[in-house]
């Protein structure tokens, strides 16, 4: 038969420190979450070029029936060509394209036509055209020069080092 014997104070240290744990683990993971979104949101602005912006790949964080869920996305409102420069555009581009006009098939999706009103920059007025009394740039195709998919990768290695160095710390504190 084997008797097994528990000092109570032992007991009473050992509940106070699961407690203690239950009670900061999900703050502990929100702020790992934040963290890491954080992070990963400035690799991303690494990886892209041009402008750089946080307010162009904005991040959400989400706590909903005991899961935790972050998600980096481009808005369309202040990055509205991000698909073109993730995926390229014309002959060039990974994906399907979303507008076909005349000109652009015709020039073997080489180049199509921008209005100046919509262009976040300028582009040069040699490069300007005038169709039907309203400006527009010329434009060309261009290489994919992916942010976010690289950004998806690499962030998974961030996101896990980060939570893992934070669940660390907390369960040192939480069984001191």
């Amino acid at each position: 038969m084997i008797s097994v014997k528990w000092k109570e104070s032992n007991l009473k240290s050992f509940y106070k420190k699961m407690e203690n744990i239950a009670n900061n683990l999900e703050n502990s993971a929100k702020e790992s979450m934040k963290e890491s979104m954080e992070t990963i949101q400035k690799l991303a602005l690494q990886y892209k070029i041009g402008k750089k912006d946080i307010s162009m790949i904005p991040f959400t964080i989400e706590a909903k029936n005991g899961y935790i869920k972050g998600r980096l996305y481009t808005d369309s409102k202040t990055f509205a060509y991000a698909s073109f420069l993730e995926f390229g555009t014309g002959n060039f581009a990974e994906r399907p394209h979303i507008g076909v006009t005349k000109t652009f098939v015709e020039s073997g999706y080489t180049y199509w036509f921008l209005p100046v009103e919509k262009a976040e920059r300028d582009f040069g007025s040699n490069r300007i055209i005038i169709i039907k009394g309203k400006q527009f740039y010329i434009m060309y195709a261009q290489q994919p020069k992916p942010f976010m998919r690289p950004t998806g990768f690499e962030g998974r290695e961030i996101a896990l080092d980060i939570f893992q160095k934070n669940l660390l710390k907390m369960l040192k504190e939480a069984i001191k």
